[in-house]
């Protein structure tokens, strides 16, 4: 974990449930997943380019991303070209592979430790 999280300078993690993804349904919690962990990194939306690893299956989750970002941050506007789904991104972007790399690390150690954590890293997702 330290020799990826060395190489990061800043990284938070959601942890989701699938209890949490068959109350909501998974594009409902996955946009608020990745709206919420954009909100804490509280950065100007002005200066972001966002990359998520697969593709967006349809246009809805899209438009929820950026409605619960533009919504809930106060930092400016988050533009749709500034969101970008890229099929195979960890094989095409180094920052999202290293990105890929910890999420399965810390998937990896939720799963043989319930109570693991990284102290100020994880974010909540609201339950609606």
């Amino acid at each position: 974990m330290e020799f990826i999280t060395e190489c990061l300078e800043d990284y938070r993690y959601a942890k989701v449930t699938s209890d949490i993804i068959s109350s909501y349904g998974e594009l409902a919690v996955k946009a608020q997943a990745i709206s919420r962990l954009l909100i804490s990194l509280e950065l100007y939306p002005s200066n972001m380019m966002v990359f998520v690893d697969g593709e967006a299956n349809n246009n809805g989750i899209v438009k929820d991303i950026l409605n619960i970002f533009n919504e809930n941050q106060k930092n400016g506007i988050l533009e749709r070209r500034r969101l970008q789904f890229i099929v195979q991104g960890d094989q095409v972007i180094p920052l999202v592979n290293k990105a890929d790399m910890l999420a399965y690390k810390i998937f990896y150690e939720l799963e043989r430790n319930r109570n693991y954590s990284i102290e100020g890293k994880e974010i909540n997702i609201p339950v609606w």
